[in-house]
């Protein structure tokens, strides 16, 4: 199948053998918002900590085991997501007083 951009789209098959354009699924689409605000939260992290030296950070267990359903993981994503900003929210704000 080709697209508006002339680009080979990928197709899935259903359970019954028929292929249509590929459409993120809700979960799918939020799991990847929530992977690019982790990506942009780790960037931040970087950037300061190149600027301003690094600062010791927690260890702890991450990887909270697997997941029983879609949900459940979804929620877990999310949970490690907020996480993240929040350490990057606390780098900028680092990053703030030692510029001004």
């Amino acid at each position: 199948m080709l697209d508006s951009a002339n680009n080979v789209s990928k197709p899935y098959f259903t359970g019954e053998g028929i292929s249509a354009r590929t459409e993120p699924s809700a979960v799918n689409a939020a799991s990847n918002a929530l992977e690019e605000a982790r990506q942009l939260a780790f960037r931040v992290d970087e950037m300061v900590n190149r600027l301003c030296g690094a600062t010791p950070q927690a260890v702890g267990q991450t990887d909270q085991g697997k997941a029983g359903s879609i949900l459940l993981a979804l929620r877990q994503d999310a949970e490690r997501t907020v996480d993240v900003v929040r350490n990057a929210q606390g780098q900028l704000n680092r990053l703030e007083r030692e510029v001004i």
